[in-house]
Protein backbone atom coordinates (compact mmCIF):
# COMPACT_ATOMS: atom_id res chain seq x y z
CA UNK A 1 0.00 0.00 0.00
CA UNK A 2 1.07 3.31 -0.72
CA UNK A 3 1.82 6.06 1.83
CA UNK A 4 1.74 9.35 2.69
CA UNK A 5 5.13 10.23 2.15
CA UNK A 6 6.65 12.19 -1.47
CA UNK A 7 8.87 9.85 -3.33
CA UNK A 8 7.71 6.63 -4.73
CA UNK A 9 6.18 6.05 -1.62
CA UNK A 10 3.39 8.21 -3.00
CA UNK A 11 2.67 4.88 -5.37
CA UNK A 12 1.50 1.81 -5.32
CA UNK A 13 4.35 -0.29 -6.56
CA UNK A 14 3.82 -4.39 -8.14
CA UNK A 15 6.02 -6.48 -8.22
CA UNK A 16 8.03 -6.81 -11.65
CA UNK A 17 7.15 -3.18 -12.34
CA UNK A 18 10.20 -1.06 -13.36
CA UNK A 19 9.86 2.61 -11.81
CA UNK A 20 11.54 5.61 -13.45
CA UNK A 21 12.18 8.76 -11.59
CA UNK A 22 14.13 12.47 -11.54
CA UNK A 23 16.33 13.65 -8.87
CA UNK A 24 13.28 14.31 -6.51
CA UNK A 25 12.58 10.90 -6.88
CA UNK A 26 16.07 9.34 -6.21
CA UNK A 27 16.34 9.47 -2.12
CA UNK A 28 16.37 6.40 0.04
CA UNK A 29 12.81 6.09 1.47
CA UNK A 30 11.38 5.83 -2.04
CA UNK A 31 13.94 3.41 -3.79
CA UNK A 32 14.02 1.05 -0.37
CA UNK A 33 9.70 1.32 -1.21
CA UNK A 34 10.11 0.64 -4.62
CA UNK A 35 12.30 -2.63 -4.51
CA UNK A 36 10.82 -3.74 -1.05
CA UNK A 37 7.28 -4.10 -3.38
CA UNK A 38 9.10 -6.13 -5.77
CA UNK A 39 9.92 -3.44 -8.73
CA UNK A 40 13.09 -2.24 -10.26
CA UNK A 41 14.21 1.57 -10.18
CA UNK A 42 15.76 4.21 -12.35
CA UNK A 43 16.29 7.00 -10.94
CA UNK A 44 18.42 10.18 -10.95
CA UNK A 45 19.82 11.90 -7.82
CA UNK A 46 21.85 14.34 -6.61
CA UNK A 47 25.21 13.61 -6.11
CA UNK A 48 25.50 14.36 -2.25
CA UNK A 49 21.96 13.21 -1.45
CA UNK A 50 22.36 9.29 -1.71
CA UNK A 51 25.34 8.01 0.15
CA UNK A 52 26.57 4.84 -1.58
CA UNK A 53 29.26 2.14 -0.42
CA UNK A 54 30.88 -0.56 -2.46
CA UNK A 55 29.37 -3.94 -2.05
CA UNK A 56 30.98 -5.12 1.34
CA UNK A 57 30.58 -1.72 2.95
CA UNK A 58 33.37 0.56 1.49
CA UNK A 59 32.91 3.81 0.81
CA UNK A 60 32.11 4.68 -2.91
CA UNK A 61 33.76 7.92 -3.43
CA UNK A 62 31.24 9.03 -6.59
CA UNK A 63 33.50 11.66 -7.62
CA UNK A 64 36.27 9.64 -7.78
CA UNK A 65 34.69 7.22 -10.13
CA UNK A 66 33.24 9.29 -12.37
CA UNK A 67 36.67 11.13 -12.45
CA UNK A 68 37.91 7.81 -14.88
CA UNK A 69 35.91 8.13 -17.50
CA UNK A 70 37.03 9.86 -20.72
CA UNK A 71 34.54 12.41 -23.02
CA UNK A 72 31.22 10.64 -24.22
CA UNK A 73 32.65 7.38 -22.02
CA UNK A 74 29.70 5.33 -20.03
CA UNK A 75 30.80 3.76 -17.09
CA UNK A 76 28.83 2.10 -14.17
CA UNK A 77 29.59 0.13 -10.91
CA UNK A 78 27.91 -2.11 -8.34
CA UNK A 79 26.66 -0.11 -5.42
CA UNK A 80 24.72 -0.41 -1.95
CA UNK A 81 23.15 1.42 0.69
CA UNK A 82 21.36 1.17 3.88
CA UNK A 83 17.90 2.23 4.53
CA UNK A 84 16.10 1.63 8.04
CA UNK A 85 18.61 -1.58 8.51
CA UNK A 86 18.01 -3.12 5.14
CA UNK A 87 20.80 -3.45 2.38
CA UNK A 88 19.60 -1.92 -1.07
CA UNK A 89 21.84 -2.53 -3.46
CA UNK A 90 22.01 -1.48 -6.93
CA UNK A 91 24.58 0.17 -9.88
CA UNK A 92 25.72 3.78 -10.61
CA UNK A 93 25.71 4.54 -14.34
CA UNK A 94 26.95 7.55 -15.63
CA UNK A 95 27.96 9.02 -19.26
CA UNK A 96 30.56 11.54 -19.20
CA UNK A 97 29.53 14.58 -21.76
CA UNK A 98 31.50 15.91 -24.35
CA UNK A 99 34.01 18.88 -23.07
CA UNK A 100 31.31 21.74 -25.64
CA UNK A 101 28.38 20.10 -23.59
CA UNK A 102 30.33 20.29 -20.42
CA UNK A 103 31.47 24.09 -20.98
CA UNK A 104 27.87 25.24 -22.11
CA UNK A 105 26.54 23.42 -18.59
CA UNK A 106 29.24 24.95 -17.03
CA UNK A 107 28.02 28.67 -18.65
CA UNK A 108 24.42 28.17 -17.60
CA UNK A 109 25.45 27.20 -13.78
CA UNK A 110 27.54 30.36 -13.72
CA UNK A 111 24.65 32.71 -15.30
CA UNK A 112 22.53 31.40 -12.29
CA UNK A 113 25.16 31.63 -10.10
CA UNK A 114 25.35 35.36 -10.99
CA UNK A 115 21.92 35.77 -10.67
CA UNK A 116 21.92 34.83 -7.66
CA UNK A 117 24.75 36.90 -6.38
CA UNK A 118 23.28 39.99 -7.67
CA UNK A 119 19.79 39.70 -6.27
CA UNK A 120 21.10 38.30 -2.99
CA UNK A 121 24.50 40.06 -2.41
CA UNK A 122 26.51 36.43 -2.01
CA UNK A 123 26.93 33.88 -4.42
CA UNK A 124 25.78 30.03 -3.44
CA UNK A 125 28.26 27.69 -3.92
CA UNK A 126 28.14 24.81 -5.97
CA UNK A 127 30.12 21.41 -6.81
CA UNK A 128 30.84 22.54 -10.67
CA UNK A 129 33.24 19.38 -11.20
CA UNK A 130 29.85 17.28 -11.08
CA UNK A 131 28.68 19.28 -14.82
CA UNK A 132 31.01 17.32 -16.77
CA UNK A 133 28.51 14.00 -16.45
CA UNK A 134 24.96 13.47 -17.83
CA UNK A 135 22.33 14.08 -15.63
CA UNK A 136 19.86 11.63 -16.68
Amino acid sequence: MANSGGGFGRFEIQPGELWIGDRTYGKKPGIAHTVAAGADVIARFAFNNLPFFHPGGASFELLAQLGTLGDLQAGDWPVEFTFQKRKITGRVCALKKSSQATENALKVVRRKAQKIKTSRGSRRSRRLDTFSFSRH
